[in-house]
């Protein structure tokens, strides 16, 4: 098991600095970083993902019904 990541605080210049493992931080991987521990403290809630899920469904009944009544009509066009 890799161990986590130690951040810290610092002073770079006349400004402050992020460490990570007593490494200053670019901005860019802050920001990264915490978008993405953002993400995963706060996934998409229950009811987006029911209602994600309740569409697909739709979209495999429609599929399904398109299906059906293709062969139908080929069914029917060998009766003819």
């Amino acid at each position: 098991m890799t161990d986590l990541p130690y951040y810290t605080e610092g002073v770079c210049s006349d400004g402050a600095a992020i460490l990570r493992d007593g490494v200053m931080m670019p901005i860019e991987d802050i920001v990264s970083e915490l978008n993405r521990l953002t993400a995963l403290a706060h996934p998409a809630p229950a009811d987006e993902i029911a209602a994600a899920s309740l569409r697909a469904a739709a979209l495999y009944c429609k599929r399904d019904k398109l299906i059906l009544l293709r062969i139908a009509d080929e069914l029917e066009a060998l009766d003819d």
